[in-house]
């Protein structure tokens, strides 16, 4: 999410998908190419709404997101996944709320 620009992302659903990919969730801070302008603070932008559910992935890295104090991340549900991954950790922090129902990483069952 770009600093200099306040964005929503909402009501995002992601489903009945398999494959490969680098990222299974990308969420960092964008910074490159930005400009404050005449702006002290960064304005709010927010991700909310966001239903990831029957998916069958590989992937280099199944939770690739940052926190930041540029963005909020709100209300995201997964939903029936497993996911083979070299990294298959994630934060459940950095979402509120996080609902997990059915997701399995690495043959392992997540916590919801």
């Amino acid at each position: 999410m770009r600093p200099d620009t306040p964005q929503i992302y909402e009501y995002i659903l992601v489903e009945d998908m398999q494959g490969n990919a680098n990222n299974c969730l990308l969420i960092k801070p964008w910074t490159q190419f930005f400009d404050m302008k005449d702006r002290k603070t960064i304005p709010p932008s927010s991700s909310r709404h966001v239903t990831m559910r029957n998916i069958q992935l590989e992937c280099e890295v199944f939770f690739n997101v940052e926190k930041s104090n540029q963005y909020r991340l709100t209300d995201f549900v997964f939903e029936n996944m497993q996911i083979q991954a070299k990294d298959g950790k994630v934060d459940k922090s950095i979402i509120n709320p996080f609902t997990i129902k059915n997701v399995t990483v690495n043959d392992q069952k997540l916590k919801p």
